[in-house]
């Protein structure tokens, strides 16, 4: 993974990686470049998923966390438009939490 890539760019890319309707993907980065990423997947049992946002948290170097930016991107499966990324409850919680202060997501004009 070229993590020197632009973040938003990136996040766009890995959307690939997700395994649904909406395919939604994420990078945190920090002053010292990107340090995690995440993807929307199904776990093992195919009874409960983790978010692209989440999944980029528990991967992430938590010491980096405080202060990082999250770029979080959607597309629809087999489509290049974007859609609206902007996270929901639980994961806006928890990146509140996580001392995370900017997030940049997709929405339908760019």
């Amino acid at each position: 993974m070229n993590t020197h890539r632009d973040p938003r760019e990136l996040a766009l890319a890995l959307t690939k990686r997700a395994d649904f309707k909406f395919q939604v993907a994420c990078v945190l980065a920090d002053k010292w470049g990107v340090f995690s990423w995440g993807w929307a997947h199904s776990l093992e049992s195919k009874k409960s998923s983790v978010h692209a946002e989440i999944h980029a948290i528990q991967r992430a170097n938590k010491t980096r966390l405080w202060g990082a930016n999250i770029y979080v991107a959607a597309v629809p499966r087999g489509q290049e438009r974007l859609v609206l990324a902007f996270p929901c409850k639980l994961c806006f919680k928890q990146i509140w939490d996580m001392g995370i202060h900017y997030i940049n997501y997709t929405t339908p004009i760019g």
